[in-house]
């Protein structure tokens, strides 16, 4: 996994998981969050290979493009 900046709004300590999911299509893949472990602001990142999922969520989090769910 690529490192995770801290988090752009309040400075917290980024984290991720990965597993195993399903896609708005039904097709099955892997969903990668990362987030903030203080205010909870996360960006997903979905592909049918795990190591894509985490590049791709890991890219997003590290160039501040959040997925709005917790604010």
């Amino acid at each position: 996994m690529t490192d995770l900046k801290d988090c752009r709004y309040c400075g917290g300590k980024a984290k991720y998981y990965t597993h195993e999911d399903i896609n708005r299509a039904g097709e099955p893949g892997y969903k990668s969050v990362c987030y903030c472990s203080r205010c909870g602001m996360q960006v997903e990142g979905f592909d049918t290979d795990p190591i894509v999922a985490e590049r791709k969520a890991a890219d997003w989090w590290n160039r501040g493009i959040y997925d709005l769910k917790n604010h």
